[in-house]
């Protein structure tokens, strides 16, 4: 056995590679006079470690974690400091790109979430007109198949989990269609078309279902029914509206920021209970620049109001000043319920005081298109002593 074993060693020749360099794996260089010995206990351990290391490729079952920590790999990253790196190792992460149309998809490449790739996989299939269906997903993967050409186009996607980078990978695509583009998707549904209309919604909250699939034939070649059109509009809205309310429960913070980022100004939130909660009812501003620039000005302020259109609806009331260039400036400006007498004292009482009282005020000429108006700008001023006759009305449709 050990006359075996020299002859063995003598027969063998092994180059061996430093790290720094490139490594091509073992030498293929081997000249065995006696193959029988290559099965023997001392042989066999060389000969099952060779194989292994020379392509692991991204199989599951031949992936070795402790490969993730060596020293190589940090000594690659060492190396690369100043290139941009965007994933673990040699992969790039993936980033959403404007367009999915011809996207090239890359073995490797790694996804945060198992979200992000079912969000990657929809919008593919929406662009291109794919139909692909998620055939598996669980904790650990997520395959997807085209049904496309009678369920035999070719193209496959398979991500599975990493449990060393606690991140998803794309293990293996195959990124070839033999399947023509198709108008009705089986990957679309009501939930995710909504994130894709909301913007829609968003700047015309009276947008119809029928709009909305009109639109989605037009701009991504696709067919949905009206259902999940409506559906979709229905979850959009939804969203949207919870969104304003949310920026209600804001208003306080809003306010304190523009006090704390405006020294000197007037910001006023008026409140009413209900059943224990505050309900927004009157929000009003002026700034300090806007008070100080209207004392350079002429003494004119247009009053006005409009209907703020919405789901909450409300009225925005103006105070507009006039420059030396003839220039409007926004004095002061309220968010109220409605228009009316109660409404409009109420921000003339805080107007007057922001440009120093009554009577600096009473040698002003208010301009405004509504001869309610005049009646409460008249109640306000005859209240004070000092000559009416100073206050002068203008009734014009425009400022």
């Amino acid at each position: 056995m050990e006359d075996d074993h020299e002859e063995l060693v003598g027969n063998i020749e092994v180059e061996v590679g430093g790290i720094g360099e490139d490594f091509a794996g073992p030498s293929r260089n081997w000249r065995a006079t006696d193959t029988t010995d290559m099965d023997s206990s001392e042989g066999s351990e060389y000969s099952e470690q060779g194989p292994q290391t020379l392509d692991r490729g991204l199989s599951d079952d031949e992936w070795v974690s402790e490969e993730l920590g060596s020293d190589i790999g940090e000594a690659e990253e060492d190396e690369g400091d100043n290139e941009e790196r965007e994933g673990y190792g040699r992969f790039r992460t993936f980033v959403m790109p404007k367009r999915m149309r011809e996207y090239q998809w890359e073995v490797g490449t790694y996804f945060s979430e198992k979200g992000d790739f079912v969000e990657a996989i929809r919008s593919y299939a929406l662009e291109n007109g794919r139909s692909l269906k998620i055939v598996k997903n669980d904790r650990r993967r997520v395959r997807v198949k085209c049904l496309g050409a009678k369920a035999k186009c070719p193209w496959l996607a398979y991500c599975g989990y990493m449990q060393a980078v606690k991140s998803w990978q794309l293990r293996k695509i195959v990124d070839t269609h033999t399947c023509s583009r198709e108008f009705n998707l089986r990957l679309i549904n009501a939930k995710w078309l909504s994130k894709k209309v909301e913007k829609t919604v968003r700047q015309n909250p009276r947008t119809k279902g029928v709009e909305i699939r009109d639109e989605v034939s037009r701009k991504w070649n696709i067919g949905i029914s009206r259902g999940m059109a409506y559906r979709a509009r229905a979850l959009a809205t939804e969203s949207v509206e919870g969104s304003f309310k949310d920026q209600y429960k804001r208003l306080y913070d809003y306010a304190h920021e523009l006090l704390k980022t405006n020294p000197g100004s007037t910001v006023k939130l008026k409140v009413k209970e209900n059943e224990g909660e505050p309900i927004f009812e009157r929000f009003y501003t002026c700034f300090k620049a806007c008070k100080d620039s209207f004392m350079s000005c002429r003494p004119i302020i247009g009053l006005d109001g409009c209907f703020l259109k919405g789901k909450y609806g409300g009225e925005l009331l103006t105070a507009i000043g006039r420059d030396g260039n003839d220039q409007m400036l926004p004095i002061a400006y309220a968010v109220v319920e409605v228009e009316n007498k109660e409404a409009w004292t109420w921000f003339l009482d805080l107007l007057i005081e922001d440009l120093g009282g009554k009577q600096l005020c009473g040698g002003c000429t208010f301009i405004s298109d509504q001869q309610k108006v005049q009646t409460f700008i008249s109640d306000q001023l005859l209240s004070i002593q000092f000559h009416i006759r100073t206050l002068t009305f203008v009734i014009s449709v425009s400022i």
